[in-house]
């Protein structure tokens, strides 16, 4: 109920970071928090069993979804909106008009820290620490680097193979 609390609290204002000074337990910071429950603010939808590290910044304007089961370490910024109309350089770049999109996290993913997700990650996927993600990444792979690139398929058993 307090994890839930406080998420509510952060996700009131774009400009929030979800960081561990804010969710604490017994006064000092947990530093495996997980959300037990479904969670939704404004444009922002987190699964059950979603395990976020410190410092998270969900960013603003776009829809987020973070499916079930997901891992996101430390100092990750997932951005859901981008400046429109950038090249222009008689505009002001402040007062440009911004462009909203949905990124979804799928369910199993774990994300490394502090990682920038521009893109949609598909189910199953591995982002390792430092990674940015500014392409669609599918289901099922290993994928890091600035910009993020497939380096390896995970192997999916189905139930009777286990």
């Amino acid at each position: 109920m307090i994890l839930l609390k406080a998420l509510k609290l952060l996700f009131m204002h774009p400009l929030d970071v979800l960081g561990h000074s804010l969710i604490k337990a017994n006064g000092r910071p947990d530093y495996s928090t997980k959300t037990t429950d479904a969670y939704h603010q404004q444009n922002i939808f987190i699964g059950k069993n979603v395990q976020l590290a410190g410092y998270l910044n969900p960013g603003s304007g776009g829809k987020i979804t973070i499916g079930d089961n997901v891992a996101i370490g430390h100092y990750t910024s997932i951005i859901a909106e981008q400046y429109d109309g950038i090249r222009d350089s008689r505009q002001d770049v402040r007062a440009l008009p911004r462009k909203y999109r949905e990124i979804t996290i799928g369910n199993g993913v774990w994300i490394g820290n502090s990682c920038i997700i521009i893109a949609n990650v598909g189910e199953g996927s591995v982002i390792g620490a430092g990674t940015v993600v500014v392409k669609d990444i599918p289901s099922f792979v290993v994928a890091f680097g600035n910009p993020a690139e497939v380096k390896a398929h995970r192997i999916v058993f189905s139930a009777d193979r286990v």
